[in-house]
């Protein structure tokens, strides 16, 4: 293959639990309720789509705008300082720029988030692109937009990349349309592991086996 696709929370990074960290801590201060059961529902939401639930569902005195800077303080300040890449994945990414594959980021994740704690890891420098689905408008539930950028960007087919993905959702999304996935086991997808098993065309427990 001559290019690679990754998502970054759960693939890249072990940066799942700054979501749900942030979550939690919001909804205390709030004194909302129920915030196992409705993380679990929000989880495929953008950063937009999930403060807009949150203040429909508890008809809260708050903008989007002003949820939303609660929220990206608590979860800039994870990602800057404390967010890891996953064992093996700094190493791997080396070899692939020695080698010469293209490669582009495509998350969810806003990029005011990320490129600190990708400029720390020095990631960023492996990277031929960084992309966003909010720049695009666009999201991984319902359409492929973002991956088909990221070929565009890199010049290549899809028949010609290779996306690393762990969520379940998103994976549905790339066999629809087309794309060859490899799955990145997490800890927040061991619930749908089967169902990813038979989309998948590999599954990844750990960096360090790929090869």
């Amino acid at each position: 293959m001559k290019g690679y696709i990754f998502d970054l929370d759960g693939t890249l990074l072990d940066s799942q639990w700054v979501w749900k960290s942030s979550t939690v801590e919001i909804f205390e201060e709030l004194e909302l309720p129920d915030v196992d059961t409705l993380y679990l529902e929000m989880r495929s939401f953008s950063l937009e789509e999930a403060n807009d639930f949150i203040i429909e569902r508890f008809q809260l005195p708050y903008t989007r705008d002003e949820m939303i800077e609660r929220v990206s303080v608590k979860v800039k300040e994870k990602y800057d300082h404390l967010v890891k890449a996953k064992a093996g994945v700094l190493e791997k990414l080396k070899e692939f720029h020695e080698a010469g594959i293209k490669m582009t980021i495509a998350t969810a994740s806003e990029k005011e988030f990320i490129l600190g704690c990708l400029n720390r890891l020095g990631i960023t420098e492996l990277m031929d692109h960084i992309i966003t689905t909010s720049e695009y408008n666009t999201n991984k539930k319902e359409e492929a937009v973002i991956y088909d950028i990221a070929c565009k960007l890199m010049q290549l087919d899809k028949q010609e990349v290779v996306v690393f993905e762990d969520a379940l959702h998103a994976i549905e999304t790339l066999k629809k349309n087309g794309y060859c996935v490899y799955a990145i086991e997490d800890d927040d997808e061991l619930d749908h592991r089967q169902q990813i098993l038979q989309l998948a065309d590999r599954y990844i427990s750990d960096w360090n086996e790929f090869c």
